[in-house]
């Protein structure tokens, strides 16, 4: 019976690998994108250790943990003068409902009033509230997030930092939420023009899905071979009584 749990946990955590890897696949076209790491590990709970005991009871325990993966992704240029991306640690800020939520995707747009928008609508954040840049003009976006419009000066993007990593939470569609600094000059730079590009690999997550369904075929196997001696062992005790 320990076999078998043993079994069972380990195709239940190659199962949650590969939603994780499937949806990091699923993103790797997505601008802004922070891929998903997953670890596992099978731990042995005693229940009872007497020192007298030469065999003890014990269960198995199956303990997930999920990272998100904030390193940089690579910088592609758009030629689109309203898209924005990092080149460093920093994050946008977005309204998101009646609060505020963090992104890395700058692809940005006017929306029909003339404010700055995401792709899916929420207002980007200036350091004076939404940004609004009228209907036409032409737009330039300094490395330090300063907007002109025209050669006249409109605000400046507000950006954070994550003060810690581990209370990460995603929103979808490359929003986040999170504890946050706000960032002056440690941000990195903005390079106007450009997007950065989701930092899940997609050759290494084809691959790792292909390893994984291997994994999961090979522990079926195991499961219906254990299934198999268990039957045998019992059929031999019961011809021995």
């Amino acid at each position: 019976m320990q076999n078998i749990h043993a079994v069972m946990a380990s195709m239940v955590s190659r199962m949650r690998q590969l939603e994780i890897t499937a949806n990091n696949l699923s993103n790797v076209n997505t601008p802004g994108f922070k891929r998903n790491l997953y670890f596992s590990n099978i731990l042995e709970d005693l229940l009872s250790r007497a020192p007298n005991q030469r065999y003890f009871d014990s269960q198995l325990r199956l303990e997930e943990r999920e990272k998100m993966d904030f390193s940089q992704g690579a910088l592609q240029e758009t030629e689109n003068p309203l898209d924005v991306g990092f080149n460093g640690p920093g994050f946008f800020v977005i309204r998101d409902g009646d609060g505020v939520a963090y992104t890395r995707n700058g692809n940005f747009n006017r929306d029909a009033d003339g404010y700055l928008v995401t792709n899916t609508g929420q207002y980007v954040m200036g350091e004076s509230g939404p940004i609004w840049l009228d209907e036409e003009g032409q737009v330039q976006v300094s490395k330090a997030g300063y907007i002109m419009l025209d050669g006249e000066f409109i605000d400046r993007l507000r950006i954070v930092r994550i003060t810690d990593q581990d209370q990460v939470d995603r929103l979808g569609d490359s929003r986040f939420m999170f504890p946050a600094v706000e960032a002056e000059e440690d941000h990195g730079d903005i390079l106007q023009g450009y997007l950065e590009k989701s930092n899940a690999d997609p050759i290494s997550s084809i691959t790792e899905m292909i390893s994984l369904q291997r994994d999961f075929e090979s522990n079926q196997r195991m499961l219906r071979t254990i299934d198999g001696i268990d039957r045998l062992a019992s059929n031999e005790i019961g011809r021995l009584q």
